[in-house]
């Protein structure tokens, strides 16, 4: 019995080092991105539902935010960052279509500063037109880039 049960233990163990394999340093940063760009999205979509008051300077802000972190994804996601270094969502695609990939992050990248440029101008209709296509964009890269949860 002590066997089987050492035994088990060590499975699990080694069950639990596999699950909880450390990550990457660029693994790590392109996560913390993803999760500021979601606040940041967030806000945006507050501000341009009607839920939160109108407010160009927190318009700028959050598009500010997006817009430099889709410059920083690609070089966050070179060769050795997937799934085979480390804990993360990113499908193999972003490693079989890297240009689709980058033209994604640099699409993005352009309809952020648009919306900054249009928060800055105080054009509130064109923030909000800007900011629902900036949704679609961010959720087309998604779906085709990434995992909607954690690989097993």
């Amino acid at each position: 019995m002590r066997l089987s049960i050492a035994a088990a233990a060590t499975l699990l163990v080694a069950a639990c080092a596999t699950a909880m394999k450390p990550t990457t340093p660029e693994i790590a940063a392109r996560q913390e991105l993803m999760r500021s760009n979601k606040a940041a999205l967030i806000e945006l979509g507050k501000i341009t539902s009607g839920e939160a008051p109108w407010s160009a300077e927190a318009a700028q802000r959050s598009a500010t935010t997006i817009m430099n972190n889709a410059a920083a994804i690609p070089a966050l996601t070179g060769k050795g960052t997937g799934p085979e270094s480390g804990r993360t969502r990113a499908r193999p695609a972003i490693w079989n279509d890297f240009d689709g990939f980058e033209r994604a992050a640099w699409n993005v990248e352009d309809l952020a500063q648009s919306i900054v440029t249009l928060a800055r101008a105080g054009d509130e209709a064109s923030v909000r037109a800007r900011v629902t296509r900036l949704e679609k964009d961010c959720d087309a890269c998604h779906m085709r880039f990434m995992f909607p949860e954690f690989p097993r």
